[in-house]
């Protein structure tokens, strides 16, 4: 049975870890860290966790990061990573110690259920 509403994509805008704005300059121009995301609707969520143990605990890194790296199913070309989006790359992303700040942003995002509707 299929609802009259249905989740989708998100958008999520990187924001700046000091001026909290989705604009970082980088020198010569402005740029954004613009991610498209699923969430915990999604096909891509339930195809890590059924490829997990059944007893997935969110807060065990290795587990966390890659169900976090599959929600991101891609990413604008503005700057602000400098390869072409691809699904190692989504996970090499998140696991970079100095990434901390984005992936606990975009944790919140794909946490937050309103984003997909």
């Amino acid at each position: 049975m299929k609802l009259a509403i249905q989740p989708h994509e998100g958008t999520f805008y990187a924001k700046h870890p000091v001026t909290g704005k989705d604009v970082f300059d980088n020198g010569d121009k402005e740029i954004q860290g613009i991610f498209k995301v699923v969430g915990s609707s999604s096909k891509e969520f339930y195809d890590v966790v059924n490829q997990t143990d059944s007893h997935l605990i969110l807060s065990e890194i290795s587990s966390a990061d890659k169900l976090l790296a599959a929600l991101i199913i891609g990413w604008d070309d503005t700057g602000f990573i400098d390869d072409p989006y691809t699904p190692e790359g989504a996970l090499e992303l998140i696991t970079a110690p100095e990434n901390l700040w984005l992936k606990l942003q975009l944790k919140d995002f794909v946490e937050t259920q309103s984003n997909f509707f």
